[in-house]
């Protein structure tokens, strides 16, 4: 029994993994996830604050965000795109994102450029001078 509750993990994981799309516009990052019920969240960047970049030794790894403060995203309504272990205050998370070094590079110059459109006429002047890095970890 315990052999086919791991069989049908894995399954559930593999289709979940085939039937998810991250896309970088613009003006938000969208999500469409989901087998049997197909769910599409968009998350605008005026409400993403920083992001974090874990790398695995296969060149994927995982783009955790987090919203700025009094933003909330529902953990089971984003879950398995979410962090782990963070229940109280759940991090919507890009998972097993291949290239994973090239969409953290991709997803924070499309965050300062629209951090930078959204503060244009202040005193940061560039794109350069209001960059929200991405760190990375492992």
């Amino acid at each position: 029994i315990g052999a086919l509750a791991v069989a049908v993990l894995c399954l559930l994981g593999w289709l979940m993994s085939r039937a998810t799309v991250y896309s970088i516009t613009d003006k938000r990052l969208v999500a469409r996830f989901g087998v049997a019920l197909p769910v599409t969240v968009n998350l605008p960047y005026s409400r993403i604050h920083a992001a974090d970049l874990k790398r695995y030794g296969d060149g994927s790894g995982d783009i955790a965000l987090t919203l700025n403060p009094g933003e909330r995203v529902s953990y089971l309504l984003f879950w398995p795109h979410v962090r782990p272990w963070h229940f109280a205050k759940p991090c919507p998370t890009l998972r097993a994102v291949p290239d994973a070094d090239h969409v953290a590079e991709v997803l924070a110059d499309t965050l300062a450029a629209s951090q930078w459109r959204s503060t244009r006429g202040t005193e940061q002047g560039s794109p350069s001078a209001t960059a929200p890095a991405i760190s990375a970890a492992g």
